[in-house]
């Protein structure tokens, strides 16, 4: 599995939540960029990756966020009504996408779920969890080892 297709795969697993509406790549801030979005969002920014001789272990975080409902109580200040759901759906996704992808056979190394209240293009609540995938390095990409002639001459154009 390359790291395209892992990555075509969380966005397919993600995008079937029913809470997700909108999958965002590699940065949750491009949030702040889209007036229109559809929320629910799930977003995912890659980590740094580790390769060992027959696997890699894909490292990234995993975000949902959606929306705050700011209601006014009887003159006091506007309050997230809605925080602690959304904080709980964000967990429940998460974990959701990482059960899917352990289940069709992908290792997962244990990682933990932090919730936050932020500001992007709107008021946002949700959770982001860090997350390694254990996927397995099982093939050449694209040359034949032994295929280069002594010399180096015929083999690269130098510019």
């Amino acid at each position: 599995m390359t790291l395209k297709d892992f990555i075509i795969l969380l966005e397919q697993v993600a995008g079937s939540q029913p809470a997700v509406r909108t999958v965002i790549r590699n940065d949750i801030y491009r949030l702040n960029h889209l007036p229109n979005v559809r929320y629910g969002v799930f977003a995912w920014q890659q980590e740094e990756h580790r390769i060992s001789e027959d696997a890699m272990v894909l490292s990234f975080t995993l975000v949902y966020a959606d929306r705050l409902d700011l209601t006014e109580l009887a003159g006091q200040p506007a309050v997230q009504g809605n925080e602690l759901d959304i904080q709980s759906t964000a967990v429940q996704v998460l974990a959701n996408v990482v059960k899917i992808l352990r289940d069709g056979g992908i290792h997962v190394d244990d990682y933990g779920v932090t919730v936050f209240s932020q500001r992007f293009s709107d008021e946002c609540a949700g959770a982001f969890a860090r997350v390694g995938f254990r996927v397995p390095l099982n093939e050449y990409c694209g040359y034949e080892i032994g295929a280069f002639n002594i010399d180096f001459n015929n083999d690269f154009d130098i510019l």
